[in-house]
């Protein structure tokens, strides 16, 4: 750490390349612990040595394995891991390019990116892949590497398309990273001399992922903490016992997070007193930055931050999306110095809120621009932001074609923005926007914020023609059965209520086929397609009386215990009844208690928690908890 600054400029004097990236915090960092990854309860930790050794190895294997085929694309199919680290600079160390697979995208989708590339790689046995988890070694060769990456969209906006980026391109996004640190010293600096853990949990391919978690930070000699698995009850683990410091997410897990939070201070009657105390810090904060986040870390809420996401967090980042204000105010209450970003697969990072101050990461606006876009970028007469800049993608690949862009032209984000006093605040992306009752452009993202359904609940806001009717809409995806069609019914009807009338859409529609969402975002383009050739299918809500809603929700109830007398039956290997008494009857050991807590977390989406003050000795028990956290979250 102490390095940084001289492995910038000797950054700057090189060939911006991926190998010199790569030999530089390879050199300069090899006790330096990389990484911490929990699995199957055990703790396996690699140094940066360690990771330059597989990373060797690997490339060994690769230019063995395609000789002849140097400049060709090799596919990555894995989640982050060091090994995924490993691959990717394996394969341009052996002469090929990553291409970095989006596994949020669904397989008929990635066949055709697949077919690009001369291999794919995986983490795992597959059929027609290269399990790199088994890969031996091979003959010494002398690398000659790659110096070019692709990353696919995230489909938010139609078809994925292949992004090229070069070691220029990716070193110009690294040297950023001097002017953010000189105005917020947080980023990679702790004054109380910890070591910086990373949590490992937005995806390496995607833009963010792999420049705001991975390659700066790796820069930055960080050590990164490895999930086994993305659930709320394994990032609170990583984050506790990892003793992670910096976490960046998309808005999803943010407000996961605080809808949890306020949850249980709600359960305990300690909401209100938990708000103010919000307030009076952010607004602390505000005026003195420094021994606000100090008092609220340490003081003010020390013990909410031991039951959330541990006490050392204290520098994260939400890209890709709206945070809804209540989760922004309630994380940087408790110290947690949440920044919201923005930035695009054809654009990498462009911004982010380095204020030390509340009341700026609290403005909605995602900061000022990085220092390279200065005299870059501009918004047009319409709205959109449009830049020109060194930080931009390299190329298009279309239809297998490669495309450079132009340096002298303007890109287009599709994004439309306002700047304020320099700093920028998204108002909505151009073709999303709808028109709303008054006649004004609104925009979709921003009603979908407001409106707050039930949390896991898929929906969408949509402005198109269905049915002759050109007036906004508000799709709900929901279970088959009659009681879920008509809760969902009636929560979308009365959240549309609670809207300001301008905002509100003019019709409710329900689908049992799953919405195409990608990182929290619905993907608009994606999902007219599927409405226009009957891939998804919309029925009318009808808000139900409670009369009917009473008589379905008994049904449920008797469907919901039987359901989880089949599951705790498939735990704990007996037949379970509606009042079996699991302890007493049954004679389950603490371990198998708590399966059942993870098992029915998982079945129902929730997070169920032991607690003493309220057991769970039966399936009925188990039914009535399973409703009341649905019921709690809506």
């Amino acid at each position: 750490m102490v390095f940084w600054k001289r492995e910038l400029r000797e950054l700057e004097a090189s060939g911006h390349r991926f190998e010199d990236i790569f030999r530089i915090f390879s050199t300069e960092f090899t006790d330096t612990p990389f990484s911490l990854q929990f699995t199957a309860g055990q703790t396996q930790r690699m140094s940066y040595a360690e990771l330059t050794a597989l990373t060797n190895r690997l490339a060994r294997v690769l230019h063995a394995h395609f000789a002849g085929q140097e400049g060709a694309f090799l596919a990555i199919r894995m989640e982050n891991s060091p090994l995924w680290v490993a691959a990717f600079f394996g394969t341009l160390m052996a002469g090929f390019r990553p291409l970095l697979l989006n596994l949020r995208l669904d397989d008929a989708t990635l066949a055709p990116v697949e077919q690009l590339a001369a291999g794919v790689l995986t983490d795992r046995p597959r059929a027609g892949c290269i399990d790199l988890s088994a890969a031996g070694d091979a003959a010494g060769f002398t690398p000659v590497w790659a110096d070019e990456i692709a990353l696919m969209t995230s489909g938010t906006t139609g078809t994925p398309k292949l992004v090229l980026y070069d070691g220029a391109a990716i070193t110009a996004q690294l040297l950023q990273s001097e002017s953010i640190v000189r105005k917020c010293p947080e980023v990679k600096h702790d004054r109380l001399a910890r070591e910086l853990r990373m949590l490992a949990f937005l995806p390496f391919y995607h833009i963010f992922g792999l420049m705001a978690s991975l390659l700066w930070f790796i820069f930055f000699g960080v050590t990164f903490v490895f999930l086994e698995r993305y659930d709320s009850r394994s990032i609170q683990y990583a984050c506790k016992v990892g003793r992670v410091t910096h976490f960046f997410a998309v808005p999803a897990v943010w407000e996961q997070t605080a809808r949890q939070l306020l949850r249980e201070a709600e359960r305990q009657g300690q909401k209100e007193k938990l708000l103010r105390a919000v307030r009076f810090s952010n607004g602390l904060q505000s005026v003195f930055p420094r021994l606000g986040a100090r008092l609220a870390r340490r003081v003010l809420f020390r013990r909410v931050r031991e039951q959330a996401l541990g006490t050392e967090p204290m520098f994260c980042i939400s890209g890709g999306g709206f945070l809804q204000p209540q989760a922004a105010e309630l994380m940087n209450g408790l110290g947690y110095g949440m920044h919201n970003g923005y930035g695009m697969t054809e654009t990498g990072i462009l911004s982010v809120e380095l204020s030390r101050r509340a009341k700026w990461r609290l403005s909605g606006g995602v900061g000022q621009p990085l220092q390279a876009l200065s005299g870059g970028w501009r918004i047009a007469e319409d709205g959109v932001l449009e830049l020109r800049s060194p930080l931009l993608y390299t190329a298009m690949l279309e239809n297998g074609v490669r495309v450079p862009r132009d340096p002298e032209a303007w890109f287009r984000t599709r994004d439309v923005f306002r700047a304020e006093g320099g700093r920028w605040y998204m108002e909505a992306r151009q073709g999303d926007l709808i028109i709303g009752a008054n006649g004004e452009n609104l925009s979709p993202d921003l009603i979908e914020q407001r409106l707050a359904l039930q949390a896991g609940t898929a929906s969408c806001v949509l402005g198109m023609e269905l049915e002759g009717d050109e007036r906004p809409v508000l799709i709900v995806q929901t279970a088959a059965d009659d009681y879920a069609r008509a809760r969902a019914s009636a929560a979308a009807y009365e959240a549309v209520a609670r809207l300001p009338l301008t905002m509100r859409p003019a019709r409710i529609f329900l689908t049992e086929q799953e919405l195409p969402i990608s990182f929290g975002k619905p993907r608009r383009a994606e999902l007219r397609e599927k409405l226009a050739d009957g891939s998804i299918v919309l029925a009318p809500a009808h808000r139900p009386e409670p009369e009917e809603l009473t008589r379905l929700e008994d049904e449920s109830s008797r469907a919901l215990v039987q359901e989880l007398c089949e599951l705790l039956g498939s735990v704990t290997g007996q037949t379970v009844g509606p009042d079996t008494q699991l302890l007493q009857e049954l004679g389950v050991d603490s371990l198998t208690y708590y399966n059942i807590f993870s098992a029915v977390s998982e079945r129902y989406g929730i997070s169920l928690t032991m607690d003493a003050a309220h057991p769970l000795f039966t399936a009925r028990d188990f039914a009535a908890a399973v409703q009341a956290e649905r019921e709690a979250v809506e």
